[in-house]
């Protein structure tokens, strides 16, 4: 008969919780370390979720007053992990964090746990005490704690989701930021107005709503190089456009024919790394076919500022070993398509001078027209 409370108290949450799962298992959109992880949170939510429901049938029971407590510790101590695993989902394409640093965002945990183990015994941040035939919570000095460490976490998972999301458009940055923030609300009212402490419904909530806008932003992107995709380019056209960068990789066809699709799918790979170093709200950079790739100003530019970036491209393509021919148009106010293709030209006519360049100088080159 509990086991039917359960599902009827808590049925949309496993709802929830299940369909998430069956999507992972189906999804090829993302990585195999975020599904993993993905997995692994949902788990622990189910986990949390059943935990708290079996603390709360512990509280009719004086004697089970011990246990109530060990439950209580697992559900402070539960939550930052919950954080922790869903870090690098908050910023896909972050590389890992050096060991050194694992250990400082752990430690805030690892220094708490104790605290919630023992707390029955030292009364610092929660305990139970028999009263008649139910068990009664009692709140220490420091029993707002487990807050305080759930909000540092919160905190990083929100500042890792701005530093992946800076380099592209503002309605993404809002998506996400609404999807935190109104979690982090809920979690505070419930504090505030001392509600049954079980966050498992908000968490599922908002991981879902996360999801689905990773579908979609995920859908925005080139699946090779991570930059915007040309989908996204052609959206980005209706907006206001200041000027563009006509951007194109030399001898990609020449290294693949050589050396094979390969090396030339490294190379766009380490050529986009260094465009994306550029990429910022106002300016975003999108591959629109193999080897071409178009940055957009969304805020105004003037030729001066467009040179000396393209200047400091090419220095930081230089290191890579790698070439690209660039073109910048500024929008004087005619049709963008007139702007692109002014931008297209320019940058044909730097690949003719690079190329020209590099035969007078007696060098190998396969550059195409």
């Amino acid at each position: 008969m509990w086991f039917l409370d359960y599902i009827l108290d808590n049925y949309v949450l496993l709802f929830e919780i299940f369909g998430l799962f069956i999507i992972l298992f189906i999804s090829v959109h993302l990585s195999k370390e975020i599904k993993r992880r993905a997995r692994i949170a949902i788990i622990l939510l189910l986990v949390i979720n059943i935990v708290h429901n079996v603390e709360l049938y512990t509280q009719n029971y004086s004697s089970l007053f011990i246990l109530r407590h060990f439950l209580t510790a697992f559900k402070y101590i539960s939550y930052p992990i919950l954080i922790i695993t869903l870090l690098p989902i908050a910023s896909p394409s972050r590389k890992k964090l050096p060991l050194k640093y694992k250990i400082i965002l752990l430690l805030p945990e690892l220094v708490s746990i104790p605290f919630y183990l023992t707390s029955q015994w030292t009364k610092l941040i929660a305990y139970f005490v028999p009263a008649g035939e139910v068990s009664t919570y009692m709140g220490g000095p420091l029993r707002l704690w487990p807050y305080f460490i759930f909000g540092i976490y919160f905190i990083v998972f929100v500042t890792y989701n701005i530093f992946y999301l800076k380099k592209y458009s503002y309605n993404d940055q809002r998506i996400s930021l609404f999807i935190t923030v109104a979690a982090f609300l809920g979690i505070i009212l419930l504090v505030i107005f001392e509600k049954p402490d079980d966050f498992t419904p908000i968490f599922a909530a908002a991981l879902l709503l996360y999801f689905i806008f990773l579908y979609i932003h995920i859908a925005t992107l080139d699946p090779l190089t991570g930059l915007l995709n040309r989908q996204s380019y052609e959206q980005a056209l209706s907006y206001k456009v200041y000027g563009a960068i006509s951007i194109d990789m030399n001898e990609l066809k020449y290294m693949n024919d050589k050396y094979g699709h390969e090396a030339g799918d490294n190379a766009l790979k380490i050529i986009s790394m260094v465009l994306q170093t550029f990429s910022t709200v106002g300016f975003r950079i999108y591959r629109i076919g193999g080897d071409e790739f178009m940055g957009l100003f969304f805020k105004p530019i003037t030729e001066e500022e467009a040179s000396v970036m393209i200047s400091v491209m090419e220095d930081k393509m230089e290191v890579t070993g790698y070439s690209c021919a660039f073109g910048f148009a500024l929008n004087e106010n005619d049709s963008i398509l007139d702007t692109l293709k002014r931008a297209d030209d320019n940058m044909y006519n730097d690949k003719k001078i690079k190329k020209e360049k590099a035969l007078s100088s007696g060098k190998e080159c396969h550059f195409r027209d």
